[in-house]
């Protein structure tokens, strides 16, 4: 069907747009790639992706390729010349090209911005952000940015394992580490890490530990111990964090002997909570003999016995002065006792 002005109406009620005179040049290219360049940027400006369809070559060497829209070359002696074969699409112009996977590509230039940014630890979204602002023709998108990284990771860790990858992180980032593995088949058993900020943090206020440890957090069944820290202003910071083959309290005992040669000998803990996990407590008697331990693992049966047990906390932990703190401390313990069926 053909309309006034000469355009044709395919199939599906669109117009077929004729582009030929966007192309027409006689400029002779120097090589494929610049042919390429000045075609993909003349088709974006109009509204559409230009995508190369098939190749021919001889002898090895490519001497034909057709161009074709995504939704032709003749190769000469001193150069590369263009020659449309069909000026028609059967579909509107894009008003948006980010629907066009070719078109949200990254440059050369871009992708080796987005490897320097990631080494900084630049967020996605200020990555992509800094692209934009560079260009403002770019269509990427978030993940774009994501999908790129993951290369960049990938081919980064080519061929090693993935204990390896760690291993090398945690040395690239100056974590205080350790670890065990099995005398026979040297498989890892045990590992021990600390980021040093964490461990300046640590230092500063050691007197109080928390420790518990969690379960299915990787594919290899590892338990994963998390130690953490309170300060003076009543703030929780974590210190340490420990893979073990199992919990049992030859491993704990690994873990807290770990935890404790990071500081010195007038700088142990005071306090320690834990949950009623007997290995773990006999593991902290062992390694921290004079630091008082405590059990948080505590059921209410009404909610009444649980809201006067959270308003009682808050007290004791908001008292002003240590005789203030004792009395609570006692009138805490003596409500939990009246709890039937509960143990301090």
């Amino acid at each position: 069907m053909w309309r006034p002005n000469g355009n044709i109406l395919n199939d599906d009620g669109f117009e077929n747009m004729t582009t030929t005179s966007s192309f027409s040049t006689k400029r002779v290219f120097e090589s494929r790639d610049e042919l390429m360049e000045w075609v993909q940027n003349i088709a974006f400006s109009l509204g559409y992706i230009i995508v190369m369809r098939r190749s021919k070559s001889k002898n090895g060497v490519v001497s034909y390729i057709t161009l074709i829209c995504d939704r032709s070359y003749i190769k000469q002696y001193d150069g590369w010349t263009l020659r449309v074969i069909c000026d028609q699409h059967n579909h509107p112009l894009a008003q948006y090209m980010e629907g066009h996977a070719f078109a949200r590509r990254l440059k050369e230039h871009e992708k080796q911005l987005v490897a320097d940014l990631t080494n900084l630890n630049v967020t996605l979204h200020d990555i992509l952000s800094i692209i934009k602002e560079r260009d403002e023709n770019n269509v990427s998108t978030l993940k774009t940015i994501y999908n790129e990284r993951l290369k960049l990771r990938s081919s980064r860790n080519y061929g090693k394992t993935p204990m390896q990858v760690l291993m090398e992180m945690l040395n690239e980032k100056h974590f205080v580490t350790d670890f065990s593995v099995n005398s026979i088949s040297n498989e890892l058993e045990n590992l021990f890490f600390i980021h040093p900020r964490l461990l300046n943090i640590w230092k500063a206020f050691p007197h109080v530990l928390i420790i518990d440890a969690t379960y299915k957090t990787n594919k290899y069944g590892m338990p994963f111990v998390q130690i953490v820290g309170t300060t003076s202003t009543n703030k929780t910071f974590s210190i340490a964090f420990a893979f073990i083959v199992n919990e049992k309290e030859d491993n704990y005992n690994w873990v807290l002997t770990c935890l404790k040669s990071t500081l010195e000998k007038c700088m142990h803990p005071h306090v320690i909570a834990t949950d009623r996990e007997s290995a773990l407590m006999n593991a902290c008697q062992q390694v921290f003999p004079g630091a008082t331990r405590k059990r948080w693992r505590r059921t209410f049966k009404i909610d009444d016995e649980w809201k006067a047990f959270r308003i009682m906390w808050t007290v004791l932990v908001d008292s002003p002065t240590r005789i203030v703190y004792n009395e609570n401390y006692k009138t805490l313990q003596s409500m939990l006792r009246n709890y039937q069926d509960r143990t301090c």
